[in-house]
């Protein structure tokens, strides 16, 4: 027993000493694209998998090489709908991530899973690789509103899944859900509220509906308003919506903690907390986003071309020789210059540009941002910076400042958008 806590011991001190880093994993297999979804993700195919999945594989086992230096933390497997993979094809990724990088011992590991592509053996699965967090996209527990926006499931089927996770013993879920959906009311969106509260998962995210150009839903909507068929919640009633989903899920026990995410007490999604607070983050797959070290690239977005490139290289060509190990500090610099042909759209941020993050990211947060993080990052007074773009919102009561700390008002974050854009310095 003693050896076994000294060992704990060794590897706290490990962990605490590496840089963390966040994972995301995108897989952009869907059974049936969704009307209004403009992700990057396209039907299955047995075939396409499979490709797919060696390719990614590979991206693991290179792209590791150059981050052994940190240790990962947090890691999301996002899509498409990653529960689509077959076990399989599942555990291939799992145990290259697992084999590849170092993983703290109370890593947050989410999947994101729709209702219809989940069943017990999956279930099972993944909490047997690892996973502690499962994100289900209900959307609606209105059956109509689901079909007009193309998902494939029912009402039944997510709540189905819901208690078949439950029963597995997930005690740490997400579900989605939106509202401005077509032929949504106020009273059908607060009985989606009131089901999903009564469910008492651990955490809510809620979306209002965007319709994105080039979807089939752009379409549709044109149709709709022509032929006089389905349509829309007005401006007045997606407000009430927006106030519903504060004022309901509150009673539910939940706390906003950001613009949409809603969450018991210490369930916030550490993962997206990542985003918010510009911590490290290496995105593989399809084109998956990083920021490491103050650059952000996106890798190809090709289907075709991201397969071709990574099954093309040899996993050996890339690895760095022992003589060339400490070369590894310069991340990810290395990591760039190695696969640039698989990276787009590379930036390195400028301090102006890591200022500007640092505030309209961190001000989604409802905690806001602390004045000496912001001193601390970047070596300068943050009212020497915005102290002009501060003094005009706190004074209309939509910023406000307490205690070294700056946050939304309620008020504020109900015109978060507008306040944000302020903080792009000219």
């Amino acid at each position: 027993m003693a050896q076994q806590e000294q060992n704990k011991n060794i590897h706290k001190q490990i962990e605490h000493q590496k840089q963390k880093l966040g994972i995301y994993i995108h897989i952009p297999f869907c059974v049936h694209k969704c009307n209004y979804c403009d992700f990057l993700s396209l039907a299955a195919s047995g075939e396409k998998i499979d490709r797919y999945v060696n390719a990614l594989t590979k991206e693991i086992e290179q792209v590791s090489v150059f981050y052994q230096d940190y240790m990962v933390d947090t890691i999301f497997l996002g899509g498409g709908t990653p529960s689509i993979l077959p076990m399989t094809q599942f555990g291939k990724l799992i145990k290259a991530i697992q084999g590849n990088f170092a993983i703290s011992q109370g890593a947050e590991i989410t999947i994101e899973c729709n209702p219809g592509t989940l069943d017990m053996e999956k279930l099972h699965g993944y909490k047997e690789y690892g996973i502690n967090r499962i994100s289900i996209g209900l959307q609606s527990t209105e059956d109509k509103e689901l079909r007009l926006l193309g998902r494939i499931h029912r009402m039944n089927d997510f709540l189905n899944n819901f208690h078949a996770a439950r029963q597995v013993g997930f005690d740490n879920i997400n579900i989605d859900i939106m509202s401005a959906l077509p032929d949504q009311s106020v009273s059908s969106y607060q009985k989606t509220l009131h089901q999903v509260g009564d469910l008492q998962p651990e955490h809510i995210s809620a979306y209002s509906l965007m319709i994105e150009e080039n979807t089939p839903l752009e379409l549709m909507a044109a149709e709709w308003r022509n032929n006089g068929l389905h349509s829309f919640p007005e401006e007045e009633q997606e407000r009430q919506m927006y106030y519903d989903t504060k004022e309901i899920l509150s009673s539910y026990g939940y706390e906003r903690y950001e613009i949409s995410n809603y969450a018991k007490p210490g369930c916030h999604c550490r993962h997206n907390v990542k985003y918010w607070r510009r911590e490290n983050y290496l995105g593989l797959g399809l084109g998956a986003s990083s920021m490491v070290e103050n650059v952000r690239w996106k890798n190809i977005d090709k289907l075709e071309e991201y397969t071709t490139y990574w099954l093309s290289k040899d996993s050996l060509a890339n690895q760095p020789t022992s003589a060339n190990q400490s070369k590894l500090c310069r991340l990810p610099r290395l990591h760039i210059d190695v696969f640039y042909k698989g990276i787009r759209e590379l930036q390195e941020l400028s301090l102006q540009e890591q200022m500007e993050e640092f505030m309209f990211l961190g001000l989604r947060c409802k905690k806001g941002i602390a004045q000496k993080a912001f001193e601390n990052c970047f070596q300068r007074d943050i009212k020497e910076v915005y102290g002009n773009v501060l003094d005009k919102w706190i004074s209309m009561g939509l910023l406000c400042s307490q205690e070294g700390t700056i946050f939304l008002s309620e008020k504020g974050l109900d015109v978060s958008n507008y306040i944000l854009a302020d903080f792009i310095l000219d």
